[in-house]
């Protein structure tokens, strides 16, 4: 248990943000951050003989989230951080936001056993207040909290710099080196590769 069977990374939305689909028992699928484009998902999901048990926010920021509500009509729960609540209904410029209510709160430190993972929630604030990452055997999901080279923005309501700061470091550059990080946008990269090297937080500034 807890080998991830299954995975997929598809750029969703307008804005591209990566979704990933993941198994470990090749029947049930848990898909993290399911920010749009419900039928191109569930076309994968039904090409691999995935069910969708569930769905797991990094975030409430609607480019992460707004086919949730589509995979929770169709039957899975929808996990999140209470603290980001609040920010669903928040209008991102031209986007309307689409409203579902999530059936479970996630907290920090809770492990979640779905599709034959066992999944860690990590409470990480700063680009939201409910912002978090999930850690799988060494793979973290990082939504937007930590990006290659880059960090999520803090000017956003919830948004607080410093609270970003203390997350990564305390949080995310306490996990082993060649932890493979999955971020919200763009390439994955490393946590060791991140301490070293990124432009924002750096395990020694």
């Amino acid at each position: 248990m807890n080998d991830i069977t299954f995975f997929k990374r598809i750029p969703v939305g307008f804005i591209r943000a990566n979704c990933y689909i993941i198994s470990g028992d090749k029947t049930n699928a848990v898909l993290i951050d399911p920010g749009g484009d419900y039928e191109k998902l569930k076309t994968v999901l039904d090409g691999s003989n995935l069910r969708a048990e569930a769905v797991l926010l990094t975030h409430g920021h609607y480019d992460h989230h707004r086919a949730a509500k589509q995979f929770q009509d169709a039957g899975a729960k929808i996990y999140m951080h209470a603290a980001d609540r609040e920010i669903i209904p928040y209008i991102h410029g031209f986007v309307k936001p689409v409203m579902f209510e999530p059936d479970f709160d996630v907290s920090d430190g809770e492990t979640l056993s779905l599709a034959g993972l066992e999944i860690k929630v990590m409470h990480t604030p700063g680009h939201s207040k409910g912002g978090v990452c999930y850690y799988i055997n060494n793979v973290l999901f990082t939504g937007d909290t930590l990006f290659h080279g880059d960090v999520g923005r803090t000017d956003l309501p919830g948004g607080n710099a410093a609270a970003l700061r203390e997350s990564i470091r305390k949080k995310l550059y306490a996990l082993p080196d060649d932890t493979v990080v999955y971020p919200g946008h763009e390439e994955e990269t490393t946590i060791g590769e991140e301490k070293r090297f990124n432009n924002y937080v750096r395990s020694d500034g």
